[in-house]
């Protein structure tokens, strides 16, 4: 039986609404390698609620490259999250290729910060930052500060800057001003603090 065999047979089963045979069918090998009859059993057991199902078999469609099986286990996490079980999600978000993605990066993030686990909030907010978000550069700085560390925090600060972080210029006009991390420079504590034209910190009004 071909791929497409699988995908016209479910298609009709789904039609008439012969759900049980439609499951049943999906789940025999060849169809149960198929990346939308591994869907169609995620959506069923997501509609049933059981989300730790329906996230193995959309994980197993995902592995396969379909995007839409990527957004479809996003929605599980949150449901997962929501019903109290954070370490399933993390353990979720850590899987292949779901880490690999910007949500489930932020999810883990976001959760090994709550946690108070600042290894793994750096881990994870590295591997956001590598998208080059102002925000998120600003970020990863704003950690490496936190832990006493601001000769680290100069690369992404003038990264966020560059992409028009106001308030990179503005750490980076104090730490060159008050030489943290850096030789003190006060003219180019100066020029961090005056090249974002109308800024909302003191230092960058004309």
């Amino acid at each position: 039986m071909t791929e497409l065999d699988c995908v016209k047979r479910l298609a009709e089963l789904d039609v008439r609404g012969e759900t049980a045979l439609a499951i049943e069918y999906c789940e025999k090998f060849p169809c149960s390698e198929n990346s939308k009859c591994q869907r169609y059993l995620g959506w069923i057991n997501a509609e049933r609620k059981e989300y730790e199902k329906a996230v193995e078999w959309y994980l197993k469609a995902a592995a396969q490259g379909d995007a839409k099986a990527i957004e479809e286990c996003w929605a599980c996490v949150l449901n997962i999250d929501a019903s109290g079980n954070i370490d399933r999600a993390i353990e979720l978000c850590r899987t292949a290729p779901l880490s690999e993605h910007l949500n489930f990066q932020r999810y883990l993030a976001k959760a090994y910060f709550d946690q108070g686990n600042i290894d793994q909030t750096l881990h994870w907010s590295l591997k956001i930052a590598e998208c080059g978000g102002a925000e998120d550069l600003l970020y990863v700085a704003k950690l490496y500060l936190s832990e006493g560390k601001p000769s680290q925090a100069i690369d992404f600060l003038k990264r966020a800057a560059s992409v028009g972080s106001v308030r990179a210029h503005q750490l980076l006009g104090e730490m060159y001003g008050f030489g943290i991390g850096v030789t003190k420079d006060s003219k180019v504590a100066a020029n961090y603090y005056h090249k974002k034209k109308g800024s909302d910190y003191f230092f960058g009004r004309p």
